[in-house]
């Protein structure tokens, strides 16, 4: 009946892991760039920027209008009477702006500003992308080992069941000793189905970051040389390089661009025009008659019911709305940098720890087992001994692989976790004209 059972359980946790295909953490990430609907979106939202900087600069550009109409057309003037006609007329007209009191530089400058931003906050998302595929590739290899510990831990305490029974026939443990092992069992097959739930989270996790099923994954290995060598160092370089951080200061410049914009409209504005119109039977003139002028239009408005000033109050408080984000941005990236470094350092040494804690509890455990078989031991010190081991290689396995996501964490505080992985996805499909997605 046992080795019935541990057929079956080996069975069951070759079908509970997938094995399609190995896939590195680099391969997933470039795919998960190319894929992820958060990803695509603010690349879209680039492209958004693009276009409207082509708004901004069309702006200096001439205007070419063209304009027509044809119809019945009746006046009654006085002195010359009442005239029924079909008339028609065409207009082309050629406007070139001269001067707008600055207004076009601005917009230009807002929107110039604005695209930089989506640029940095397309990287940023990147980064940030990479980091949360870095967190479930780990999550899944965890709960991966967790899960072949706790077949591990089940098989171990079976083959116990089977010393005790055997040892319960020859007289040498009682009934109780073979209840206190049955209730063991039952506890670690719950662990079992606990770990295994795990594993199902985490693979969720996985598919709806990547969109894509956990293949054999491979053991990342971060490239040392990319880390900081110091916690002043980390920090420097967030401070420098974090595409977030660099992207909010960018906000300020183009809500500084606005400002500067709706200062405008206390200016008047020149545009050159020239206008070419043909007419025929018009106003209640008989025959043809071609009009052509060559001139320079000002407008200003001198009151608007006080919009103007309304509009430069919003945008001076969107402006310092905005640095104050920055401002929010800069403390959030050194605390982030700083955490990130300080669960480095921390799992880097308690790595050391656990492991020294492993060995040990392996050692007591096969310590105690012959002690048990000589009568030295109760099961129940074998039993805990057991659950120790196990309990200690767990917290091994969620340090190792916490100490791996650690590293990637102080590579994306940096704005780093890309370059360090050698993953140059992003910026070509920056340059790509935008494309529309057919769902």
């Amino acid at each position: 009946m046992k080795p019935v059972l541990r057929t079956t359980l080996t069975v069951l946790g070759m079908l509970w892991c997938n094995t399609s295909w190995a896939q590195s953490l680099e391969q997933t990430i470039n795919d998960a760039i190319k894929t992820n609907p958060d990803m695509a979106a603010t690349i879209q939202a680039y492209f958004a920027s693009q276009a409207e900087l082509d708004i901004a600069q069309g702006r200096f550009l001439p205007n070419v209008d063209l304009s027509a109409d044809s119809g019945r057309e009746d006046l009654d003037r006085a002195n010359v009477g009442e005239t029924n006609q079909t008339r028609k007329q065409a207009r082309l007209k050629l406007s070139i702006p001269l001067f707008r009191g600055f207004a076009n530089t601005s917009e230009y400058s807002r929107a110039d500003f604005n695209m930089q931003a989506h640029y940095h906050q397309t990287l940023a998302q990147a980064e940030s992308l990479a980091l949360q595929v870095a967190q479930v590739y780990t999550s899944v290899m965890n709960a991966q080992e967790v899960l072949r510990l706790s077949q591990e831990n089940l098989e171990q305490h079976l083959e116990t069941y089977d010393m005790v029974a055997a040892r319960k026939r020859q007289g040498i443990s009682d009934k109780s000793d073979l209840t206190q092992i049955k209730g063991r069992i039952a506890r670690v097959r719950a662990n079992l189905l606990a770990a295994r739930n795990n594993l199902n989270d985490a693979e969720t996790l996985y598919k709806q970051l990547t969109g894509n099923y956990p293949g054999d994954f491979i053991r990342p290995e971060v490239d040392q040389s990319y880390l900081p060598e110091s916690h002043d160092r980390a920090i420097k370089l967030a401070l420098q390089n974090n595409q977030l951080l660099i992207a909010s200061r960018l906000d300020v410049n183009a809500s500084t661009a606005d400002v500067k914009g709706v200062q405008s409209e206390n200016y008047p504005s020149f545009d050159l025009v020239a206008d070419r119109s043909w007419k025929d039977n018009v106003s209640g003139f008989d025959g043809r008659e071609d009009e052509s002028r060559l001139l320079v239009e000002m407008n200003w408005n001198l009151y608007s019911g006080g919009q103007s000033s309304s509009r430069y109050r919003r945008a001076l408080y969107q402006e310092e709305a905005s640095r104050m984000r920055s401002n929010k941005v800069y403390r959030e990236v050194q605390a982030n940098a700083e955490s990130s470094w300080d669960a480095f350092v921390t799992l880097k040494q308690s790595r050391v720890h656990l492991h020294d804690y492993v060995e040990q509890s392996r050692e007591s455990t096969k310590l105690y087992l012959a002690q048990f078989k000589a009568g030295h031991r109760t099961l129940l010190d074998l039993l805990d001994t057991q659950n120790e081991l196990f309990e200690a290689r767990k917290q091994y396995l969620a340090a190792d692989y916490q100490y791996v996501y650690a590293q990637y964490r102080v590579l994306a505080s940096i704005s780093n976790i890309l370059g360090a992985m050698r993953i140059n996805t992003i910026r070509p499909l920056l340059q790509k004209e935008p494309q529309k997605t057919i769902p």
